[in-house]
């Protein structure tokens, strides 16, 4: 059962294609109007989650529950149809025969044409597309395509919004932007969200929280601050932000001795004197500084607009990344002295498996 604050419940969920385990043991508690991610690489399960959800797939073990009501198990699943989520696709799955006001009440067709038509303009207006209810799909550009998508999923009130890559086919620009305003539109309607996308700066502008993904298992579960400073593995370190992982040794509670001097953090978790690690190091945890304490080489420039990212070359060849705004702009080549503020310290056991990248986090 779920709690009376939880809205979606999966509860140690398993999906199969035939002898293939692709989802884990999986488990999740969504809030009611909470929008959340699934965020990981192709093939990491996260489709087949939402797809499960939406009762696409069957569950092979666990349960799926909604408000308390069961909607999968492995002996029982109630139909997709009557499930009452409105699904938004990659490729926005609009009727090309149908105009914009026929395809944005598809699902209302027993109402009267009058309700059809109001219904049609309230959603219209609130994705921004007033006016434009009898053009066809093929008359709107690729954003505003999934803006009547969208507005079609809102139509029959649902319980969940489910997105599936709703934004993958759009220009970089466009799709932060959408993402913002799709995340706008269901809090005002208080809509229960659920997102899958491989992008990970699409997940940070619309999620409350965020279940990184990789081999059908949740890494980690939580808010997007949250997996950039405190990451619960090496998957999700190196996966979530940049960063680059420095080689040292603990000394002690709370010193760690690098090839950069001794770094010190408050102890969280005990280490062992003398442990091999590695130290997560964020391009904002460097700072650029003429009279800094440590010396690199630049070898390595990528203009980002404000900012450009310069990978730093140190005497042992290990490489760390740093920013500087782009107007300031340093020559690939140049010596550069920096200080390192470390104030969120994360380390991993050298020891552990870099192959499968599940190294557990240390945070001093």
């Amino acid at each position: 059962m779920t709690s009376p604050e939880n809205h979606l419940s999966l509860n140690h969920i398993q999906c199969r294609y035939g002898d293939n385990t692709v989802v884990h043991n999986l488990s999740l508690e969504i809030k009611r109007g909470e929008l959340v991610c699934l965020l990981g690489y192709s093939g990491c399960g996260k489709t087949t989650v939402l797809r499960a959800v939406a009762g696409f797939e069957p569950i092979h073990n666990g349960s799926i529950i909604l408000n308390n009501n069961l909607l999968s198990s492995a002996t029982e699943q109630i139909p997709a149809e009557k499930r009452n989520f409105g699904m938004v696709f990659q490729d926005y799955a609009l009727f090309p025969h149908l105009n914009i006001e026929e395809n944005v009440t598809f699902s209302l067709r027993k109402e009267s044409r009058s309700v059809r038509h109001k219904q049609s303009e309230e959603l219209l207006e609130l994705v921004g597309l007033q006016g434009l209810g009898a053009r066809h799909p093929h008359e709107l550009s690729g954003g505003q395509q999934q803006r009547v998508a969208l507005a079609r999923a809102l139509a029959q009130s649902p319980e969940v919004i489910l997105m599936d890559e709703p934004f993958s086919n759009l220009d970089v620009e466009l799709r932060q932007r959408l993402a913002t305003e799709v995340c706008e539109i269901l809090k005002t309607r208080g809509i229960t969200g659920i997102m899958v996308t491989h992008d990970q700066h699409e997940a940070f502008a619309i999620a409350d929280r965020i279940a990184v993904m990789h081999n059908g298992i949740i890494q980690q579960w939580d808010s997007g601050y949250n997996l950039y400073h405190k990451p619960a593995n090496r998957f999700v370190a190196e996966f979530v932000g940049q960063g680059a992982l420095l080689r040292g040794t603990v000394h002690g509670d709370g010193r760690l001795q690098t090839e950069l001097g001794e770094i010190h953090g408050e102890e969280r978790q005990a280490l062992t004197d003398g442990c091999k690690v590695e130290m997560l190091v964020r391009p904002d945890d460097v700072t650029f500084d003429q009279e800094g304490r440590h010396e690199a080489t630049i070898i390595r420039r990528n203009f980002l607009g404000a900012e450009s990212l310069y990978t730093l070359q140190l005497t042992s060849g290990e490489e760390i990344l740093g920013l500087i705004p782009s107007h300031l702009q340093e020559e690939v080549g140049k010596s550069v002295r920096f200080n390192l503020d470390m104030d969120n310290m994360i380390v991993f056991a050298c020891n552990l498996d870099r192959a499968e990248n599940m190294g557990t986090a240390h945070e001093h």
